[in-house]
């Protein structure tokens, strides 16, 4: 409740380990280091429950430069931070699921033909290194007899967002050549 808030202090409020950084701004801000600070912190709730908070402090002076009173601002970003967590979460199993396939995998833009992201097990057949792989758009690895297979997934890509696999080739650094599967 509000009298039960004002009867208590931040200190308590807050979490121990955001504590010293947040007294270190307040002391910064009352030297006149800075005109106001925010931080993300965790406050505890009434039962105990920890909250993620984002802090906005400034401080009030009188006309003489004397603190009067500090104005805060505290947005409860929980949720947010909740579902940040499991999408960096999710990212790092599908980032490692994408780096440790024996399948090599490619994420290409079919307009300029640029690689976005490769696996080593995509770059470890054509003999370049991983720089020079990305510096190579698909178009120039690939022998241009298959450029009207391209040019169809592109197309049914544009009609209707998929494409029917195809199988092509690649040039290999050393001018050999050795077969994809596109899909």
């Amino acid at each position: 409740t509000r009298d039960e808030l004002l009867a208590t202090d931040f200190q308590t409020l807050t979490h121990p380990d955001d504590l010293q950084n947040d007294l270190d701004l307040l002391e910064r801000l009352l030297a006149g280091d800075i005109p106001n600070y925010q931080m993300q912190k965790r406050y505890y709730k009434k039962n105990g429950q920890l909250i993620q908070a984002k802090l906005w402090v400034a401080l009030v002076r009188d006309g003489s430069g004397q603190p009067l009173h500090f104005v805060s601002q505290i947005q409860n970003i929980t949720d947010e931070f909740l579902a940040k967590k499991a999408l960096q979460s999710s990212e790092a199993r599908l980032r490692g699921l994408f780096d440790l396939s024996p399948l090599g995998i490619t994420l290409m833009d079919f307009k300029t033909g640029k690689h976005i992201e490769v696996n080593d097990a995509a770059i470890a057949p054509s003999g370049y290194s991983r720089k020079e792989f990305m510096a190579i758009s698909d178009y120039e690895l690939t022998p241009r007899e298959y450029d009207p297979l391209a040019k169809n997934a592109i197309d049914q890509l544009k009609s209707i967002g998929r494409f029917t696999p195809f199988e092509k080739e690649y040039i290999r650094k050393d001018g050999t050549r050795y077969p994809i599967l596109v899909q």
